[in-house]
């Protein structure tokens, strides 16, 4: 098998289990936070404590209230450029608040012993399955097994279970 078909095939690949598992829109929204600066520009993106997207709509965290209240004027062609550089209709609004950035939901810590922290569940016999199915193709056994790992986290994340197996939404 030629290099180029090999990779053009698993890229093939991961575009059709990121499609199966329904985390194309979580990636594209996931792109939106890392465009933020070139869509923002320089100054205003200096000026930002922190970006999070959820469910379509974006946070963003400025350093005080001027500049959330100013960029407020700009959310229509902030939005539009989002937008444009991901290829569709990702994120619907953007919310612009002032202060230090707040944690997400799914970012704090749900468990308070360090040891049963360290350990993340067992997955379910039917992702391992699935896992093993998607994968069983792939030649190279260590782009398996971390496909294999990436499709159970991505079969959790999609139930709304955290790292360590608890329901978070």
């Amino acid at each position: 098998m030629e290099g180029g078909s090999f990779l053009q095939r698993l890229g093939e690949l991961i575009t059709s289990l990121v499609d199966r598992l329904g985390l194309s829109t979580r990636l594209k929204e996931q792109s939106a936070v890392s465009l933020w600066p070139r869509v923002a520009g320089v100054q205003i993106a200096s000026k930002t404590t922190g970006v999070t997207v959820k469910s379509g709509i974006m946070y963003v965290t400025l350093c005080n209230s001027a500049w959330a209240h100013q960029l407020s004027f700009l959310k229509q062609d902030l939005l539009k450029a989002l937008n444009s550089y991901l290829g569709g209709n990702v994120i619907r609004d953007i919310r612009f608040g002032a202060g230090q950035p707040r944690k997400a939901a799914w970012q704090f810590d749900r468990i308070s012993d360090p040891v049963e922290k360290a350990k993340p569940p067992a997955p379910e016999e039917s992702d391992l399955k699935f896992a093993a199915e998607v994968t069983k193709a792939i030649p190279d056994e260590k782009l398996s097994t971390l496909l294999q790992r990436v499709i159970i986290s991505g079969r959790k994340w999609r139930y709304g279970l955290d790292q360590t197996g608890k329901q978070i939404r």
